[in-house]
């Protein structure tokens, strides 16, 4: 009898560390102010939501979202937002982001050196973030297959 009381206490121990094993990454939330890096755990209450279904067609200037440049941190979750999307002609003139030949809505000041005129390709977007590190000013506009989904509202 003693011997099936040790394995039931130890099959109990399993199952617990087992338990908490799955519920202790959704404790982890984001929060404004961390990296979010943690995107792919949050569930879709969170105040922060990432919709997938959108294709390159669906964004529109201004959309928050979120893409990726790499397989490796930091490039694998990236965040920023649409300035320009297929057909439109992009280009910086004295430090200003010009759209479709207006200053942007949204990240207009760059100061950045000028650049372009350019027209982004079919199937991607001008993505600006704000450290410009790896957004579109640093490597061209971003392909429809990079794109992770759009954000519903970045802090």
């Amino acid at each position: 009898m003693d011997l099936v009381w040790h394995w039931l206490t130890y099959a109990f121990l399993i199952a617990l560390m087992v338990a908490a094993a799955m519920v202790i990454p959704r404790c982890q939330r984001v929060r404004p102010g961390d990296d979010y890096r943690d995107i792919d755990n949050l569930d879709p209450t969170e105040s922060i939501s990432l919709d997938t279904t959108v294709r390159v067609h669906g964004y529109e200037r201004g959309d928050a979202v979120c893409y990726q440049l790499g397989e490796d941190e930091p490039l694998d979750r990236l965040f920023g937002w649409v300035a320009a999307r297929p057909g439109d002609e992009v280009a910086i003139v004295g430090g200003t982001l010009i759209v479709n030949g207006e200053a942007a809505t949204r990240g207009a000041n760059l100061g950045m050196p000028a650049a372009g005129p350019i027209r982004v390709p079919a199937d991607h977007l001008f993505i600006i973030s704000d450290g410009h590190r790896y957004d579109s000013t640093a490597h061209g506009p971003i392909p429809g297959r990079a794109l992770r989904g759009r954000v519903a509202e970045l802090p």
